[in-house]
This record gives C-alpha cells, sequence and structure tokens, in this order.
C-alpha cells in the first residue's frame, strides 16, 4: 500500500479540473459533516426534552452554492429595512 503525504495529496488537488474539486469539496464536507460535536450535544438535548425535534444540516451542495444573486432595481434592501423600521 502506498503512502501519500499532505503535500503529495495538494500537489494532486492542483491538477483536478474545476468540477473534480467541486466534487472532491462535497466528498470532504460530507465525510466531515458526518458526526459532530454539535450533533452529540443535540442529540443529548433531545434525549433530556430540551429539543423537539433534530433538524437536518443546511444545504452545503453544489446547487446550493451554485446560486446567484439576484440583481435588483433602486436602492439596496437593506436601506429600505432600515427606513422602514424608522
Amino acid at each position: 500500500m502506498t503512502t501519500v503525504t499532505l503535500g503529495d495529496l495538494l500537489k494532486e488537488v492542483t491538477s483536478l479540473t474545476p468540477e473534480e474539486r467541486r466534487q472532491l469539496r462535497d466528498a470532504i464536507d460530507v465525510s466531515l459533516s458526518d458526526s459532530t460535536v454539535e450533533d452529540e450535544v443535540e442529540r443529548a438535548l433531545l434525549d433530556v426534552g430540551l429539543l423537539g425535534e433534530l433538524r437536518p444540516a443546511p444545504d452545503r451542495s453544489s446547487a446550493y452554492r451554485e446560486c446567484e444573486p439576484i440583481v435588483i432595481q433602486g436602492r439596496p434592501m437593506s436601506e429600505t429595512i432600515i427606513e422602514d423600521r424608522r
């Protein structure tokens, strides 16, 4: 079995296409989100009754990252909201 160092792996990543890098990022996101301390805390809170349900993690898929902002005409929305609150 061949041992790969982090440096070797990082060099290989630079040779990937943008689509392959996106797939790698998705795979890493999935592997890191399997079971975290936050999940364990949420389960403990659910067990003692402080949470009513466990909600799924936000969607971090490629479709989410590829969303384009909507261009609006006129003043920025933040200015409108601040003005309405006055």
